[in-house]
């Protein structure tokens, strides 16, 4: 069954944002990565109960289809799935407009994980990341 992975969330200062989340919310310690040349900074903080937020801050002259850097809050929404090709394929059949098809990227932290993501706009024109780690069950505290 499909489930929420994470919201993540356009920084305007990456390390105020980070200590927010991790200091004063007391949330989980962040698994830290980068995924050129799009993201410069990135975390995912664990919620505890298996869900995250994720917190990136672009790249300078980033051409992201998320935002400028300019632009803090809510960049998407994105949900796991086992099947990334197949839930994309599904959303779009249903009227979802295609961003980006499934690919395999690495997020550049210690160590490195690989993961399977896809983008779309939903009804509303929100984005929506379709999700799948390759190397780590995201519900689970990275070690």
């Amino acid at each position: 069954m499909p489930r929420l992975h994470h919201v993540a969330l356009r920084a305007r200062d990456f390390d105020r944002s980070v200590r927010f989340y991790t200091e004063a919310l007391g949330l989980g310690e962040p698994y830290l990565w980068n995924a050129p040349p799009y993201v410069s900074q990135a975390a995912f903080i664990p919620t505890g109960e298996g869900g995250w937020i994720e917190i990136f801050a672009l790249a300078p002259g980033s051409e992201s289809p998320a935002a400028d850097e300019e632009q803090g809050g809510m960049a998407h929404l994105a949900i796991a799935y086992d099947d990334v090709q197949a839930a994309f394929d599904r959303v779009v059949a249903a009227g979802a407009t295609a961003l980006e098809p499934p690919s395999t990227r690495t997020l550049h932290g210690d160590p490195p994980k690989q993961a399977t993501l896809a983008f779309v706009l939903g009804p509303d024109n929100e984005l929506i990341e379709i999700y799948r780690n390759d190397d780590l069950p995201f519900g689970e505290e990275p070690a």
